[in-house]
């Protein structure tokens, strides 16, 4: 038997957290089991092409898998990716973000922003994370492949570590990355985020969850601010300390 929370969210969103029968739910403000084998996300979206018909979004991964070898949080779905998969399943964001674009996911743990991407008609989508947790997110894209999909691959992206042949996307898609790193990995990811991003119509897409550290993570975006400009900043009604921002490059 498995035991299934599955909490309400605007936009005709749910989210669908399974725990085996020895584990009990216990979920956040949006519903995120983070002791369930797997989390579904679930959302109507428009299709594009003219089509007035609404579509089904689903999205189901696998967490907290196998022996966790550099970061303990990278293999679990935290409070902010449900919230950007949300964001772009709206139907302007479809349009704006994702339909025809180029999307990584930087750090991507489970890979469920950047699966959703597949399902809303990305050009292509590349998840990325640490070498040793690259099989989660491979198993998650065979676990959600479907016809008619964006073709997704999976590679290793260490941030700072880039070189002169690094290619650029259209949008970049982040979430709940920053907890507690040293200022170099704050650094170092500003850095990673302004190479990754295509200088002249690229956008960054980035989900940050307040915790108790804002002095510290206040750093990263004194960083960001040197070389982005903010085009749009979203609070969440239910969610009230997670803030979506997106990111352009300044022009020179």
């Amino acid at each position: 038997m498995e035991d299934e929370r599955v909490v309400e969210s605007s936009s005709s969103t749910k989210i669908i957290a399974r725990a085996s029968s020895s584990s009990r739910a216990s979920t956040s403000t949006t519903g995120v089991d983070r002791r369930a084998e797997t989390v579904t996300f679930r959302a109507t979206s428009r299709r594009g092409g003219g089509d007035d018909e609404d579509e089904d979004v689903v999205v189901t991964v696998r967490q907290n898998r196998g022996a966790i070898a550099v970061d303990p949080t990278a293999r679990w779905v935290w409070d902010s990716c449900p919230l950007v998969c949300e964001y772009l399943c709206d139907e302007e964001n479809v349009d704006a973000l994702v339909r025809g674009r180029r999307v990584v996911e930087l750090g991507a743990g489970t890979g469920m922003p950047g699966l959703v991407c597949s399902k809303l008609g990305a050009a292509s989508v590349t998840l990325t994370d640490l070498p040793s947790e690259l099989a989660l997110l491979e198993e998650n894209v065979k676990l959600n492949a479907c016809p008619g999909d964006s073709p997704v691959c999976v590679r290793a992206c260490a941030w700072g570590e880039l070189d002169d042949e690094t290619r650029t996307y259209d949008a970049v898609v982040v979430s709940d990355v920053l907890y507690h790193q040293p200022v170099r990995v704050l650094e170092a990811l500003a850095n990673t985020l302004r190479a990754l991003v295509d200088p002249d119509n690229g956008i960054v897409v980035f989900a940050y969850h307040f915790r108790e550290n804002l002095m510290h993570d206040s750093q990263f975006f004194e960083f960001i601010d040197r070389a982005f400009d903010e085009r749009a900043r979203v609070s969440f009604e239910d969610a009230p300390n997670v803030w979506l921002y997106e990111w352009t490059l300044k022009k020179r």
